[in-house]
């Protein structure tokens, strides 16, 4: 067996997983084909890698917020400075 991490986005876990093969893009658990890579889980051959890449989806959906932020409080002082003609 090979010992694969996998990282998912929505639960924020890390949980090692008993993989029976791979290949360059999918694994075998109990059987069933799994994609390494989907929009919700991801398997790495480290602990390690699997943090860094949820640190990096965090550190994308932080820097997404953060604008978000920037956005509303420019529409916000907008609204504030309209003036009565």
């Amino acid at each position: 067996m090979i010992i694969k991490y996998r990282a998912q986005i929505y639960s924020r876990s890390i949980k090692n997983v008993e993989v029976e093969r791979e290949t360059k893009s999918s694994i075998w658990i109990n059987g069933r084909q799994l994609a390494k890579r989907t929009k919700f889980e991801n398997y790495f051959d480290t602990f390690d890698a699997a943090k860094n890449y949820l640190v990096n989806v965090a550190s994308k959906k932080l820097m997404g917020a953060r604008a978000g932020l920037e956005y509303a409080q420019g529409f916000m002082r907008d609204i504030k400075s309209l003036k009565k003609r």
